[in-house]
């Protein structure tokens, strides 16, 4: 009972309990949003049926910077026929927190200094190749030719990049 508080009829206050709605469920919870597409655009398909993971193609992706990140690691999620299978990077914390998230075991993680071994993974059927460019030639001849695998860049290697790239057809 509070202190000091009279009812209308001047007797004290009762205290009541208030009805306790339990808090929604995150699933239920949702925040309304505005449209990110408007109603002119051309409108995506629904999901793909994806094949299972092991007839998937497995993509190495070397290279974890932001077009890694942010545009083809998410795209290989999605995707029909591929799955992400590698990661190349300098930086190894970095690597072990993307390959977690994306369910990647220690083994499908390289380093630069251990990337050769990436031969002897036979998830791996594909490199993609997102270095710097100063860094596609040699990581071109490294990944895609001593390993026997096809490979694909970012960008062509081009005939700038010196004695590395002979007989390393451009990707146009």
């Amino acid at each position: 009972m509070a202190a000091g508080l009279l009812s209308e009829t001047g007797g004290p206050v009762q205290a009541q309990a208030l009805p306790v709605t339990p808090p929604a469920s995150p699933a239920t919870r949702l925040i309304p949003l505005p449209p990110t597409r408007a109603a002119t655009e051309q409108q995506r398909p629904g999901p793909q049926t994806l094949l299972p993971p092991a007839r998937r193609l497995g993509i190495a992706v070397v290279g974890l910077g932001n077009l890694a990140l942010a545009e083809v690691i998410p795209a290989l999620g999605q995707t029909q026929y591929c799955k992400l299978a590698a990661l190349v990077s300098g930086s190894p914390d970095k690597a072990g927190e993307v390959a977690a998230q994306h369910g990647l075991p220690a083994r499908s993680v390289y380093s630069y200094g251990n990337y050769d071994a990436i031969r002897n993974n036979p998830d791996v059927d594909i490199i993609y190749i997102i270095l710097p460019n100063s860094m596609h030639a040699e990581y071109t001849v490294r990944g895609v030719h001593r390993a026997g695998r096809p490979g694909r860049q970012a960008h062509p290697v081009r005939e700038a990049d010196g004695d590395l790239v002979r007989g390393v057809p451009a990707n146009d």
